[in-house]
């Protein structure tokens, strides 16, 4: 008697659950802008019955926002989908959460940066599959995918693996034979960000600056549509870098400033701070080497996404425009050239607004006297 009724309370229990929306409710981020609301509830239906699903938009400009929320029937078609953190929808790859958890509750756990591995170099025709089952005798493996263009759908020769414990991805990184379908590979922990260790983070510079270049694809422009979009949906693992120059008062003050951030758009590491005068391509080459050092000095050895208004300073750090006859700027850009020897970087060209917090950080950084850094941009305006 005593039995059957603790299973009519626990079942009691699961309803009441079930009947919360808190419990049916999964929100989700980084969408691509194509993606539309039926789109969205096609892909989480495979789960369980839905009852609701959403992708915001702009209401002025009806583009979407790139976020939204699905809401099932009942609490276990919710449990089913965040299994699976992670989906491919629309060729972007996505995240999905429980409304009351955190996208870093649900993302960050305490030992996911020592079970995410990135992988660099391998060829083209290397898939997904491929790649899992390359890495899968090291250890059971949660997920992973290969980055690919959007436009062309072919891939970039990068991706990730997350294994499902810290000793399979240690044995990743430990195998000297790194190698995938005849050629060799970069293989290292996608975040480098906590690592407190110095003598670790000289030797992992040091690594990475002896590194035959040819291993790694030559910095290019990515060419992107008009009108500029508001922002770029990256990948999982991938940092990004936002940077801009500033003359004031007849190039009288100069300044730098730039922002470092996550695939989550978190600030990573923001600077601001003064530099020697010059006209605006000097102060913007200036710049993007500023960022570049920043990204080094906390070990962003990721693929290096970079956005920046300033044309010039793009097509001269890819190479494809001529460095003019500026002593100064040719030795700024000769430094760019041997930190692109250890960084595979992909270049962004966008409009003003979308640049405009490091606008803000180099305005701010010209009235400085001396370079100052952190977690907070807006701390530094």
């Amino acid at each position: 008697m005593r039995g059957s009724q603790n299973l009519l309370n626990a079942e009691e229990i699961r309803d009441t659950a079930s009947a919360d929306l808190v419990h049916r409710k999964i929100h989700v981020r980084m969408l691509a802008m194509e993606t539309t609301s039926k789109t969205l509830c096609d892909v989480f239906r495979v789960h369980g019955e839905i009852e609701d699903g959403c992708v915001f938009v702009d209401r002025p400009t009806g583009q979407s926002l790139r976020y939204g929320f699905v809401i099932y029937r009942d609490m276990k078609s919710a449990q089913r989908a965040l299994k699976e953190p992670c989906k491919l929808i629309d060729g972007q790859l996505i995240m999905c959460y429980r409304s009351d958890e955190s996208l870093t509750d649900t993302f960050a756990s305490s030992d996911q940066e020592e079970r995410r591995v990135f992988i660099g170099g391998f060829s083209p025709h290397v898939s997904r599959q491929m790649l899992i089952n390359s890495f899968s005798k090291y250890g059971p493996i949660h997920g992973g995918f290969v980055a690919y263009d959007k436009d062309t759908n072919t891939s970039r020769g990068f991706g990730f693996i997350e294994f499902k414990t810290e000793k399979a991805a240690k044995k990743a990184l430990d195998d000297p034979n790194k190698v995938l379908e005849g050629r060799r590979i970069t293989v290292k922990l996608a975040y480098r960000s906590n690592t407190k260790d110095p003598t670790e983070l000289e030797a992992l510079a040091h690594s990475e600056q002896n590194r035959d270049p040819t291993q790694l694809p030559p910095p290019f422009v990515y060419p992107m549509p008009n009108p500029f979009p508001v922002a770029f949906p990256f990948q999982v693992g991938q940092v990004k870098l936002n940077f801009d120059g500033i003359c004031l008062g007849n190039s009288v003050r100069c300044g730098v400033g730039g922002v470092l951030s996550n695939e989550y758009g978190q600030t990573l590491l923001a600077f601001s701070g003064p530099c020697e005068s010059g006209d605006s391509n000097t102060v913007e080459a200036r710049a993007l080497l500023s960022g570049l050092q920043m990204a080094i000095s906390r070990s962003f050895y990721l693929p290096l996404f970079i956005e920046s208004d300033s044309i010039n300073v793009i097509k001269w750090a890819c190479g494809e425009l001529p460095l003019p006859l500026n002593l100064r700027i040719n030795d700024i850009m000769g430094q760019v050239q041997e930190i692109f020897k250890s960084v595979h970087a992909v270049f962004f060209h966008v409009s003003i607004e979308s640049n405009a917090l490091a606008n803000a950080l180099a305005r701010a950084g010209a009235m400085r006297e001396i370079l100052a850094f952190g977690a907070d941009p807006y701390s530094l305006l």
